[in-house]
């Protein structure tokens, strides 16, 4: 803290640690409900997440390896089209880029109740969920 106050002369680094030094303190004493829902981090924990990170590379490497490029390119805007040797004529999947796009919806209300609406609800159905599980009350 000498450091801070004669050396550096920085008062949000020094404002910050007592604050930090404040609330980890608070943090060990509170003996609530809430925390369940900041479980300890421990190493096993640690672990196991890289080792999930690692597998899902891993396989996602080999994904890639397995097919050649024109799989992964395909229904991309970088698929090679084919050609016809018969006709000499460019065979393309895709579809025309040039094409009218659907009609958007005309009513503004009904955009936002249809899109807007439904994922709201689902959030605030999956934080009811979390704070259930955890055994505490919802704050709203």
């Amino acid at each position: 803290m000498n450091y801070l106050i004669y050396v550096e002369r920085s008062a949000e680094n020094l404002q910050f640690f007592l604050w930090y030094r404040d609330y980890a303190k608070r943090f060990e004493q509170a003996n609530t409900s809430d925390l369940a829902l900041a479980p300890e981090w421990t190493t096993e924990m640690e672990e196991e997440a890289m080792a999930r990170i690692q597998k899902d590379q891993a396989e996602k490497r080999k994904r890639l390896k397995s097919g050649s490029p024109a799989q992964i390119f395909k229904g991309t805007d970088f698929e090679k089209p084919s050609f016809n040797i018969k006709t000499t004529a460019v065979v393309s999947t895709r579809h025309d880029p040039f094409q009218t796009p659907p009609r958007t919806p005309e009513a503004r209300e009904d955009f936002s109740s249809e899109y807007i609406g439904s994922n709201t609800a689902s959030h605030r159905s999956q934080a009811e969920e979390a704070f259930a599980s955890a055994g505490v009350k919802a704050p709203c």
